[in-house]
């Protein structure tokens, strides 16, 4: 009986690890497809100004479970000058959140089925 028991636990801790695993790689996979789109949108959102490096540098930093999307140091004084261009990383953040959210959340229900 004890013997059983053990194969028991150890069958349904690998299942678990199992699991686990996909729920991890899959959550990842689609957080990067977001996080990609939303720098694509930043990126048709910036004005093409002199050289246009602040509209191609945006870039999508990876970490596990988690995707930054940024750009260079510009951001901050794009964003809060009182001179320049217009502010825009704000509007079109909250114009795009609620389909960014979709998006993931229908993601994982469909990856983790």
């Amino acid at each position: 009986m004890m013997k059983s028991n053990q194969n028991f636990e150890a069958d349904f801790h690998k299942i678990l690890d199992k699991y686990k695993e996909k729920a991890f790689v899959e959550t990842n996979k689609v957080l990067e497809s977001a996080a990609n789109n939303v720098r694509q949108t930043m990126q048709g959102a910036t004005q093409n100004v002199n050289t246009g490096r602040f509209k191609a540098g945006w870039k999508v930093k990876k970490y596990p479970n988690e995707k930054y999307v940024y750009n260079g140091p510009l951001t901050n004084i794009i964003e809060f000058s009182k001179r320049g261009p217009r502010p825009f990383i704000r509007e079109t953040w909250n114009r795009i959140q609620g389909n960014v959210q979709r998006e993931i959340l229908n993601g994982l229900r469909q990856k983790l089925k």
